[in-house]
């Protein structure tokens, strides 16, 4: 699980940092791989060589988006619910968050390795 600090402007002018949580289950990941003709992470070796830059980024949304969720105060539970998801792709939070992970490659990076289950991180970076 990654516990990520964004600092944002909000739709009212003030600045913010609030902590917001991001995780992968093993499940999860087996779910979008076996969704994805030849796999998800065929797509995504497809997609960077093709270098087809909407796919790239429709991917990566809907990777942050889908990482989203609220982690329960005793730590047994990150819940992602659709409405979560939604508040959160509406915020200045998310804006100000993709924004720095678009421009930022070393961060993209740690963020994918952060969510991932251990282990997972350096086989899927290998075959992307």
């Amino acid at each position: 699980m990654l516990k990520q600090e964004i600092t944002y402007e909000d739709f009212n002018g003030d600045t913010r940092t609030e902590t917001f949580y991001f995780n992968y289950t093993r499940p999860e990941l087996l779910e979008w791989e076996v969704s994805e003709k030849g796999g998800m992470r065929k797509m995504m070796q497809e997609i960077v060589k093709a270098e087809a830059q909407k796919e790239i980024v429709d991917v990566f949304k809907t990777f942050l988006l889908n990482a989203y969720g609220e982690k329960t105060p005793d730590g047994r539970n990150h819940k992602k619910t659709q409405e979560l998801k939604d508040d959160f792709a509406s915020s200045a939070a998310y804006a100000a968050f993709y924004m720095q992970l678009a421009e930022d490659a070393d961060l993209a990076a740690r963020f994918i390795n952060g969510v991932v289950p251990k282990g997972m991180a350096q086989e899927l970076t290998k075959e992307i």
